[in-house]
């Protein structure tokens, strides 16, 4: 999952730089399955109460990191094209 999501990274900046914006979206919505990817690979380890309180953090922590990365990557895709 960690690969994927390295993998995933580097097709969502390689869109910015093509003006992609559909490979910028798909970047990162790999990135965010990889990352859920590895913390469901954690679910084992932890009680379950702890996991939903995570999961919640870790789905909002993704949604303000994520969108305004998308959203610069898709205006400089925007603004060159």
């Amino acid at each position: 999952a960690l690969l994927g999501g390295v993998l995933a990274l580097k097709l969502a900046l390689w869109g910015g730089k093509v003006n992609q914006r559909r490979l910028v979206n798909l970047g990162l919505v790999g990135v965010g399955m990889a990352v859920l990817g590895i913390y469901f690979s954690l679910f084992s380890w932890l009680n379950i109460s702890l996991l939903l309180v995570g999961a919640g953090l870790l789905l909002l922590a993704l949604g303000y990191n994520l969108e305004p990365t998308r959203r610069r990557l898709t205006a400089v895709s925007e603004g060159e094209g």
